[in-house]
């Protein structure tokens, strides 16, 4: 129960990809997100996920990207592409940097 419920997550997360296509397979079936749209002017990346395990879903909203690697390292999921799933993740699901902290500008000694 709780794997169907982070499944729902992920899936929701991933409908909003774009730039790119990822095909999820898993015990479900086999549905795509994303799209071809180039706006980010970077070049469109697709890849197919092959979930072997359904408790990935949870373990990807418990642990994050250490999760993520520790579940592939384990074989819990497989792509046909590494690379470019994880620049198409890195590209819509790391959350942007922050932004350096400002400093006064200094002021002369009167």
């Amino acid at each position: 129960m709780v794997d169907s419920f982070a499944r729902r997550i992920v899936v929701g997360v991933l409908g909003r990809l774009t730039g790119g296509r990822l095909e999820l397979v898993d015990a479900t079936g086999s549905q795509s997100f994303g799209d071809d749209d180039l706006h980010t002017g970077a070049a469109p990346i697709d890849a197919r996920v092959v979930v072997r395990d359904q408790r990935l879903y949870a373990r990807l909203l418990r642990d994050g990207s250490v999760g993520l690697g520790e579940a592939y390292a384990e074989r819990w999921w497989d792509t046909d592409d590494l690379a470019g799933f994880l620049r198409l993740a890195h590209r819509h699901l790391a959350p942007p940097p922050p932004f350096p902290p400002r400093t006064a500008p200094r002021t002369p000694p009167c």
